[in-house]
């Protein structure tokens, strides 16, 4: 086997964070962190929800951000307590189980700090709903019949006696008596004699006596022994004798009762502390059986939140829930559907851990190393990166199991990585394409680094997901179809269902698209690191109908050979894709107009001018191919803009010369229809006579009008319409008429002087009474469409 790659690694590249430390192994997501840390520093109270894949991080993110704030200059201290359902699904009420683990998490976490700065009622009132939350698990039978004993002790005595009475045989209770009366008597002749040490006969007969009478009273009487219990004064006894109240509020288990003492705490604590409650592994606890994917209400953390919403969204705490991306995705898109309902205010923040983005794991593997890298396997440790990347798909928990992989250990039993490949006999511990997809992965970076969405974080997600898909088949079956610009097309049906690509609108399923094609262009076109081949064909095929038809495919295929990309010069070039050199053509056509309408001298283009400086700099992007950041929707809808603005300029100079003619020529005379057919001629002004020819050349203005009004007269202009045209609007409401004047001017081009470059027009001035003018201005709308 040949060695690839070899460096010593620390030997806690695996601890977990831990917040209570200065020092944290935790790479990127520094906006993510920033952002979480202002929710959690500058709010009173805040319900958030982070997602994520499995294995993402979500865990490790949170402890980050909590252990960054606790290292910073802010003026509270931080408590974080982390609560655990673990029961939750089991049955049973699920608010009175949340509220139980948040009073006991709260309570053990204040109890291991020995109460620190916490004040004495307040650790009274937690003391108590912590007995309550195990209270609270009694049989509701037993708690019925507790409460019942301890309310019956209004009506009995506060003592009670207890007879124990002993079944023993008679001689044992003889002998009993005897030797109780004998220690009586010898007891009492002894402190006799201590005081008097000579007594009279009379002492002696009278002692004599007691002993007797003594023994008598003890063979008379049975043998019983008795005790008394006092009454305990406090809730225990169900009656206190200084204040009369009864221990019934212990048994309180209501919850609404503990929802009302855990704000209460929360508020006192919150005056010297900032509370986080950490719930995580709330998806763990979903039932397959009972989950609906579409269906939000049957997620366990929708119904953790929704039983306590107030407390979670409105207490002086920060709460943070810990769930799939399952979970965020139904919630993002019933928000997107239905955008007021009731899980809109569920939580006031949600945060999504997409894959992290090459740099970050450029930055863990680096961060895993002992010391330095040889000199001799530097260019093997870049490659190495990449391939962690791609395997991992720039995931964190999959990046640390496949560095296990290709530890081993060295004589003092230190670890190390070492990556070999198959030699011979010997099998490598690397795949035999190993640098395939470590080159696969450059471009992946630079192409998903420039299309991501800023800050859209579940979106960058899926756009990653489907630009690793595509690189997969490409590598798995070494080339890859695009029939007809169908980009996503190239996933399978369960492969787009897994990914919820029918979740994407329609500019979303564009700009992913692009991005793929952006992809494999600069895999392909790329002069010095270029990995794919290219070739289009043309296909027959049959559509459901029967009819043939013919199909456009184009087939990219991996090189055998090729020299490993920089990532650095691969993102200097983005290529042009099809659907920017369509752009480009139509910046091409609304550029030159501009050109010919300064030139011309009109001033219809002024209200496009920013416009067009927008699309200028694009244009300049893409023809010097520079990394652009507009994604494919953007720039077809910068296309379809520039063709409706050239379609409005048709109308609007078309507007503006008519106006510039009837203007000009307002003084000069002219002949009714009725006299003459005929008109005026005059020269064109010199600065339009271009923008005629241009006009004539690009577009078809026959049969297109406007309505002029000029000092009360309504002037009806058009191109080279006909005498058919004019007699219509002419006869418009001959009957019933009133008295309007509408004057007709026609603008005709004598095409005989093309050739001799001489433009000249005349117009044909007519006047009638019309009916009604309105009827002409809605024709001409009608026209005018």
């Amino acid at each position: 086997m040949a060695t690839i790659l070899k460096f010593d690694i620390r030997t806690n590249y695996r601890d977990p964070i831990d917040v209570d430390s200065d020092k944290s192994v935790f790479k990127g997501r520094d906006e993510l962190i920033q952002k979480f840390k202002n929710v959690i520093l500058n709010r009173k109270a805040a319900c958030v929800l982070i997602g994520g894949a499995r294995g993402i991080g979500k865990t490790s993110f949170v402890k980050e951000v909590l252990r960054q704030i606790k290292h910073s200059k802010n003026k509270k201290s931080l408590i974080v307590l982390e609560a655990t359902l673990a029961s939750i699904a089991k049955g049973g009420s699920i608010r009175k189980k949340v509220l139980n683990s948040l009073t006991r998490s709260l309570y053990l976490t204040l109890n291991k700090s020995k109460w620190k700065g916490v004040k004495s009622n307040t650790k009274d009132i937690l003391e108590g709903l912590y007995q309550k939350s195990y209270y609270s698990e009694f049989k509701d039978k037993n708690i019925s019949e507790l409460v019942k004993k301890q309310s019956s002790y209004h009506e009995e005595k506060e003592t009670q006696e207890t007879i124990i009475k002993w079944d023993i045989g008679s001689s044992v209770k003889l002998f009993l008596k005897w030797l109780s009366g004998g220690f009586g008597f010898w007891l009492l002749a002894d402190m006799l004699t201590r005081f008097y040490p000579n007594p009279n006969p009379w002492v002696m007969i009278i002692l004599f006596l007691i002993g007797a009478a003594f023994i008598l009273i003890l063979l008379n009487v049975n043998l019983n022994f008795t005790f008394t219990n006092g009454s305990v004064e406090g809730e225990e006894s169900g009656i206190d004798k200084k204040t009369g109240k009864t221990g019934i509020a212990k048994y309180d288990l209501s919850s609404d009762t503990i929802e009302f003492g855990l704000n209460q705490v929360l508020v006192e604590l919150n005056k010297d502390y900032k509370v986080v409650f950490v719930i995580d592994e709330l998806d763990k606890l979903d039932s397959a059986e009972e989950l609906n994917e579409d269906a939000v209400a049957t997620h366990t953390i929708y119904k953790v939140v929704k039983s306590l919403k107030n407390l979670f969204t409105l207490s002086n705490s920060i709460f943070v829930f810990v769930g799939s991306d399952d979970f965020f995705h139904i919630l993002e898109n019933k928000r997107k559907t239905d955008p007021y309902s009731n899980v809109y205010t569920l939580f006031t923040d949600r945060l999504f851990l997409s894959p992290m983005y090459y740099a970050d794991i450029k930055d863990i593997v680096m961060s895993y190393v002992k010391g330095h890298i040889a000199e001799e396997y530097a260019k093997s440790f870049s490659k190495f990166i990449s391939f962690v990347s791609w395997q991992a798909k720039n995931h964190i928990f999959d990046t640390h199991n496949l560095i296990e992989n290709f530890i081993n250990f060295n004589k003092d039993e230190t670890p190390s990585v070492k990556v070999y490949s198959a030699e011979g006999l010997s099998k490598g511990n690397i795949p035999e394409d190993w640098e395939t997809c470590a080159a696969l992965q450059v471009f992946l970076n630079a192409s998903y680094d420039e299309k991501l969405y800023p800050g859209e974080y579940e979106t960058n997600e899926k756009l990653y997901l489907v630009m690793r898909e595509v690189c997969g088949i490409l590598q798995s079956n070494k080339s890859i179809e695009i029939k007809e610009d169908d980009f996503l097309g190239i996933l399978p049906k369960d492969i787009q269902k897994r990914l919820r690509l029918d979740d994407l609108d329609e500019a979303s399923r564009q700009d992913f698209a692009g991005a793929i094609e952006d992809f494999l262009l600069r895999a392909e076109r790329n002069e010095m690191y270029g990995i794919i081949d290219s070739k289009e064909e043309k296909r027959k095929a049959t559509d459901k109908d029967g009819k043939e038809l013919e199909t456009s495919v184009c087939i990219y295929s991996l090189k055998d050979k090729f020299s490993f990309p920089d990532l650095e010069s691969v993102r200097l070039k983005t290529l042009k894709t099809k659907y920017e050199e369509g752009f480009l053509d139509w910046f091409e056509k609304l550029d030159k107009t501009k050109s010919q309408i300064d030139s011309s001298g009109l001033s219809s283009f002024k209200e496009y001018v920013d416009e067009h400086t927008m699309y200028l700099a694009l244009a300049n992007k893409i023809k010097k191919e520079k990394p652009r950041a507009e994604r494919k929707s953007q720039v077809q809808n910068y296309s379809e803009r520039i063709e409706d603005i050239l379609y409005n300029l048709r109308n609007k100079v078309f507007f503006e010369i008519t106006t510039k003619v009837v203007e000009e020529n307002s003084d000069s005379s002219a002949h009714s229809m009725e006299e003459n057919v005929g008109g005026i001629m005059w020269d064109l002004d010199p600065k339009l006579a271009p923008f005629y020819h241009f006009i004539e050349e690009h577009y078809d203005f026959k049969d297109r009008y406007t309505l002029i009004e000029k000092n009360g007269v309504h002037i009806l202009v058009g191109f080279d319409f006909d005498q058919e045209d004019q007699d219509e609007y002419i006869k418009i409401g001959f009957n019933d008429r009133k008295y309007s004047v509408c004057s007709v001017v026609n603008i005709v081009s004598d095409k005989n002087l093309n050739k001799a470059k001489q433009w000249k027009w005349r117009t044909l001035e007519i006047s009638e009474t019309l009916q009604n003018l309105n009827s002409l201005k809605r024709e001409l709308s009608l026209r005018l469409k």
